[in-house]
């Protein structure tokens, strides 16, 4: 999931849940927006400090990449609990006017977290799985200008 802060000339403040996949995707997406507006900032809503250890090396050194360049850091837990997934989820939902996520229907956190962000009243755009594969040169940085808005499907 993906969430966006706005104020009144766009959206400036991104969080992340920091997980594998479409969370680490954009966040690296916004540290190279960074490099063309200084002001867009990237906070990492880590659910536990230890989120990633388990991780193969190569989502840890981008999980790394984006901790260590945050402006922010959220550490919601110092250590996993069963709760501790929810728990950013619903920090994620609370600090945000907008949730991007890239959902496949399959019963997840995703899934939860997409309702509970419609239910609370904030818009949520979901972007298509296939529309990250679809990409040209498959890197993970830069998502919002390779994929088309017009796949993108609001609610």
């Amino acid at each position: 999931e993906w969430y966006g802060k706005s104020d009144s000339a766009g959206y400036r403040h991104f969080i992340s849940g920091g997980a594998q996949g479409m969370d680490i995707m954009a966040a690296e997406t916004v540290l190279e927006l960074q490099k063309r507006y200084p002001d867009v900032t990237l906070e990492m809503a880590i659910p536990f400090e230890g989120q990633a250890g388990r991780w193969p090396e190569s989502y840890r050194a981008h999980w790394r990449r984006c901790v260590e360049s945050a402006d922010v850091v959220t550490v919601l837990s110092h250590e996993y609990t069963k709760s501790c997934l929810f728990a950013r989820n619903r920090y994620l939902v609370t600090q945000a006017d907008l949730l991007l996520a890239c959902y496949d229907g399959k019963e997840d956190g995703t899934k939860h977290t997409v309702e509970y962000t419609h239910f609370s009243g904030y818009p949520v755009c979901l972007i298509p799985p296939a529309a990250l594969s679809q990409t040209k040169d498959n890197s993970r940085t830069d998502i919002f200008s390779r994929v088309p808005m017009n796949i993108w499907r609001w609610y």
